[in-house]
């Protein structure tokens, strides 16, 4: 049975938050899908018990993080990380699931996706950095960087493309240099983010509800929260007004939020 409406003090919530600036247009965009929702409804009041005990924990250090290459120069690191946020979609698949062996470990997920790149830099030498490269890459290059065991990672031909449309772009439009894009955007995070939307189709994720449209902006907002996470001593690279990024949109939010109550 359908069930009800999300909860109104959430809506309410939400109506204040957009009294504020909403300048990526997610929030605005997804709020009639929650007050509108049937089928599934939020508990504001136990949201906000869930953020305020989430703000008492102290973040995660993740020894997976090694596997970013952040040894690179910054402005190649730049397009390294523009790499890793384009090919950052859809890991899951039937077993056997595709994982990286590298240094001793097995990895899956993103973190198999994050093996293979510091592997092709690293031990291949495959330059990732290079724009015109990604823009002639192939099907068997990509297949060759992100081989592993069990199945080969799905939506080979879409990676691809993306790896290609961002080569083309960067070429194109920036010199080669992810870097170009992010200095006029003067460390603030959501120009950043519209900038990536705006010069990379692939990172456009956008949807039709009820005729109107719903933005998610998912890889391009973690693009600029691990920028600001990984290269913060590089100053060309800080960003500011973290604050305006939402919540990515994952199939395991809500999975925690249901296991949360």
């Amino acid at each position: 049975m359908p069930m009800a409406p999300a909860h109104p003090d959430l809506a309410s919530r939400l109506t204040l938050a957009l009294e504020r600036e909403d300048r990526l247009g997610v929030l605005s965009s997804t709020l009639p899908v929650v007050r509108g929702a049937r089928h599934v409804g939020l508990d504001g009041e136990a949201i906000v018990r869930f953020a305020r005990a989430q703000a008492r924990v102290a973040a995660p250090v993740n020894a997976e993080d090694a596997l970013h290459c952040t040894f690179l120069p910054p402005r190649r690191f730049l397009n390294y990380l523009l790499v890793l946020e384009a090919l950052n979609f859809s890991f899951w698949d039937d077993e056997p699931r595709w994982r990286v062996p590298y240094h001793g470990a097995a990895y899956d997920g993103y973190w198999a996706l994050a093996a293979a790149l510091h592997r092709a830099i690293r031990e291949d030498g495959l330059p990732l950095w290079d724009a015109r490269y990604l823009a002639d890459l192939t099907e068997p290059r990509l297949a060759r960087l992100l081989r592993g065991e069990g199945k080969p990672p799905p939506l080979i031909a879409e990676r691809l493309a993306h790896l290609r449309e961002i080569g083309a772009v960067l070429v194109r439009d920036f010199g080669g240099a992810f870097a170009e894009l992010l200095a006029p955007c003067a460390g603030d995070a959501a120009t950043f983010v519209l900038r990536v939307v705006e010069s990379f189709p692939s990172f456009r994720d956008e949807a039709l509800w009820q005729g109107q449209p719903v933005r998610f902006y998912k890889r391009a907002q973690i693009c600029a929260s691990d920028l600001a996470r990984l290269l913060h001593d590089a100053p060309e690279a800080r960003l500011a007004g973290l604050e305006q990024l939402t919540a990515f949109a994952d199939y395991k939010v809500p999975q925690v939020l249901r296991r949360e109550g």
